[in-house]
């Protein structure tokens, strides 16, 4: 989404930091990367095995990988994934950093509102395609 300077990502399956943080670094050594100012992460369809080495990891690869000064929200559904996300944002001091179970609130917490139905799709459409 473009015009609203607005990546939506969807992880699936089970959480392996080995696959996620590649996809990561791949994304933010894009050129459109720069462009980028808020980020939807929709962590709803993942299977998470919950361990302090995983958060633990989390915080030290986020030094490495270039996705600071935007404004993140991971909309969440499960216990282990609240945990894990409000964890993660409380030890890394991230104030641009959320976390939602709805996709209204990620969205108003994004200043994205007006653009529920659209984001909504695009998350519809990511989902048909895991």
């Amino acid at each position: 989404m473009k015009e609203k300077k607005l990546l939506i990502l969807r992880f699936s399956g089970h959480f392996d930091l080995k696959k996620y943080l590649p996809h990561v670094a791949k994304i933010t050594s894009l050129p459109e990367w720069k462009d980028i100012s808020k980020i939807l992460s929709d962590f709803t369809p993942l299977i998470l095995s919950f361990d302090k080495n995983i958060l633990d990891q989390l915080i030290k690869s986020k030094a490495q990988l270039n996705i600071h000064n935007k404004t993140h929200v991971y909309l969440v559904n499960t216990p282990k994934e609240t945990a894990l996300m409000h964890l993660y944002i409380e030890k890394t001091g991230e104030k641009k950093y959320n976390y939602c179970t709805t996709i209204q609130k990620a969205l108003d917490y994004l200043d994205l509102s007006e653009h529920q139905k659209e984001i909504s799709e695009t998350l519809e459409l990511m989902k048909r395609e895991d």
